[in-house]
């Protein structure tokens, strides 16, 4: 946006991008934002790939601990086998075993692998990497 509007934002505003995509959006239509907006605008993304979300382009986001990187250093397997006790992810995956996804770091992104996502979304929510999510939301 180059041009200021005459109209003033006082609703606060939480903006999330999910995966590479959601994350791009977010942080373009933030960066776009005239700075009066931005008292009352967060912006936060979540991505599992840890280098996507250290891509220079994040630097804002990144350096008001607005992101969370949704994937525990671990295989999509050590990450199934932490869980198994309290969720049942083992049917989010094919019944004739993982192959080589279960050897699948996490940290390297989902791939367009939904079941990989919500695994690592699901442990995200069992650990304290919400933390720098709440703490944006609570400062709305």
């Amino acid at each position: 946006m180059s041009d200021e509007h005459d109209y003033a934002m006082s609703t606060p505003t939480l903006m999330i991008g999910l995966g590479g995509l959601g994350c791009s959006i977010v942080q373009s239509v933030y960066a776009d934002l005239p700075q009066g907006h931005r008292v009352y605008t967060r912006a936060h993304v979540m991505d599992t790939d840890v280098a996507e979300l250290k891509d220079a382009r994040y630097n804002e986001l990144h350096n008001n601990g607005w992101h969370t990187q949704t994937s525990p250093n671990l295989t999509v397997q050590e990450c199934i086998q932490r869980l198994k006790l309290g969720a049942s992810v083992t049917h989010w995956f094919p019944p004739i075993g993982l192959g080589s996804l279960g050897h699948k770091l996490m940290p390297k992104g989902a791939a367009q692998v939904r079941a990989v996502s919500r695994l690592a979304l699901l442990d995200t929510i069992n650990s304290d990497r919400v933390v720098a999510l709440n703490r944006n939301i609570d400062s709305l």
